[in-house]
């Protein structure tokens, strides 16, 4: 495990690839992977665990070279409404994923997905899918604001989904959270709403 809570970086170094049987990696913020060059080996192909990365092209390119196979958490977060999201619906290529946070330390909701308001249905809704996360569980939003609800189609369709958790939700989330139907979660399971 390489916990790099207290370290405050901006960037992970690119020295990060060659560190061999990584597991779990634990970010503060929202750290920028870098993006993976096709001359780089990656040696990190048993990551299980990453948390909080920043959405963007070095994101993406690790999920493109299947470096994330393994993952079974993730936690996504950001801290600019400039934040490229448009990898999100490759996140079906996780099929292992039981655990997804995804988390904004953007302070001003107003700006928050305003940039691409359908990004929330088109990408996310293709994650939340039986066949794209057979294992998801945990579905986590902090400080989230979208521009539509979450739809219980969508959720009750995942067969193992037990905990849906919104923690200071904004907009629509919040909206939609109140409107989850108790039936999308499995026996056992709860939603949660944090103001």
């Amino acid at each position: 495990m390489l916990d790099m809570r207290s370290t405050k970086l901006e960037n992970v170094p690119d020295r990060i690839y060659q560190i061999q049987n990584l597991q779990h990696l634990v970010l503060s913020g929202a750290v920028n992977f870098p993006k993976l060059s096709p001359k780089v080996p990656c040696l990190a192909w048993s990551l299980q665990t990453l948390s909080t990365v920043a959405p963007g092209q070095g994101i993406a390119t690790l999920i493109e070279r299947d470096v994330l196979a393994s993952v079974t958490g993730l936690g996504l977060c950001d801290s600019s409404p400039k934040a490229n999201w448009s990898f999100l619906a490759d996140l079906q290529k996780l099929q292992k994923l039981e655990s997804l946070k995804i988390e904004s330390q953007i302070n001003d909701s107003t700006t928050l997905r305003k940039l691409d308001p359908n990004w929330f249905p088109e990408s996310l809704i293709k994650v939340l899918d039986e066949k794209a996360s057979p294992r998801l569980e945990r579905l986590i939003f902090d400080n989230c604001n979208f521009s539509c609800e979450l739809p219980n189609e969508a959720l009750t369709a995942l067969p193992h989904l037990k905990v849906i958790r919104a923690m200071r939700p904004q907009g629509k989330l919040k909206d939609g959270m109140e409107k989850i139907k108790p039936d999308v979660i499995r026996k056992g399971g709860n939603i949660v709403i944090l103001p």
